[in-house]
């Protein structure tokens, strides 16, 4: 009687095992609300920028601005913030006295930093790497 007992008992206990370690294995959305600030790479020559990039979490998702501290980026705000597991992606209208550009963003997040590259339509782009200001 008690062997019948313990089968289903061992059953039971290894199909839940599965579901339980599955959803412990959900990774959680990285904190980005904060201020970053680190340094892209610009033009040919590798010539590096200070940027600071600063986020918050709105009613929709996240809202944001760039800036940087030479003054070739003015502060601008931050279209197209979308958090995909820990893949950051944004949008925005750089001036550069002909109209504006549309530069791309796309950065990894992982815990205190961020690393990717910007892009704009002409094809130039370069490293971006941010720390989390503490």
């Amino acid at each position: 009687m008690k062997r019948s007992l313990l089968v289903p008992i061992v059953v039971l206990t290894a199909l839940s095992f599965p579901a339980g370690a599955a959803r412990a294995q959900v990774p959680a959305k990285p904190a980005i609300a904060g201020t970053w600030i680190g340094a892209a790479v610009v033009g040919g020559g590798g010539e590096q920028i200070e940027i600071t990039v600063v986020l918050a979490e709105s009613g929709a998702g996240y809202a944001g601005k760039i800036s940087d501290a030479s003054g070739i980026v003015p502060e601008t705000e931050l279209r197209q913030i979308v958090l995909k597991e820990n893949k950051l992606s944004f949008e925005l209208d750089l001036d550069t006295g002909s109209g504006p550009t549309l530069i791309k963003i796309e950065l990894t997040v992982d815990g205190g930093t961020m690393k990717g590259a910007w892009s704009d339509p002409g094809g130039d782009s370069g490293a971006i790497e941010l720390a989390l200001k503490k």
